[in-house]
């Protein structure tokens, strides 16, 4: 048995399994959730289903688009480049797609580069977004709602 996610907050480490709520009708499945459920509860972990319901479609579809930039092998984006396109990025107000496009100008980077880079900097929250509320992987509906800098 295995959980989904192992989240550690400043309150504590929690722990979340997804399922489709399609899935909940099966019996087998319910026996397996409740193993999971007790095992977590023993260890004094806070523990909870997720279904399609509780995360809204655009949410969901959000983190799978962003989570492909780690979950593919890519060299880090070094610091001084982050620093040009947060600057870039937050004086201008352009959204993430024409701030993609601009780096792979900038730096002269294969297209997709840059798409590829400012999913890495919105999934490592060096750049944040409302992700609940945009389609990001729709070009015109791009926009950062704000901007952290996460180096020194």
């Amino acid at each position: 048995l295995t959980s989904d996610f192992l989240i550690t907050t400043k309150t504590g480490v929690k722990a979340r399994t997804v399922k489709r709520s399609a899935e909940l009708h099966n019996r087998r499945t319910l026996e397996k959730l409740e193993i999971e459920r007790q095992y977590w509860q023993h260890a004094g972990i806070d523990w909870k289903l997720v279904t399609e319901h509780e995360m809204p479609a655009v949410k969901i579809r959000n983190i799978k688009w962003l989570h492909t930039a780690v979950s593919t092998i890519t060299p880090p984006v070094p610091k001084d480049l982050i620093e040009d396109i947060v600057q870039y990025h937050t004086n201008r107000g352009h959204s993430i797609y024409e701030t993609a496009v601009w780096i792979e100008r900038q730096f002269n980077l294969l297209e997709g580069s840059g798409l590829q880079i400012m999913r890495q900097l919105l999934w490592l929250k060096i750049i944040s977004c409302d992700i609940e509320h945009s389609a990001l992987w729709r070009k015109p509906r791009l926009w950062v709602s704000e901007v952290k800098p996460c180096f020194q």
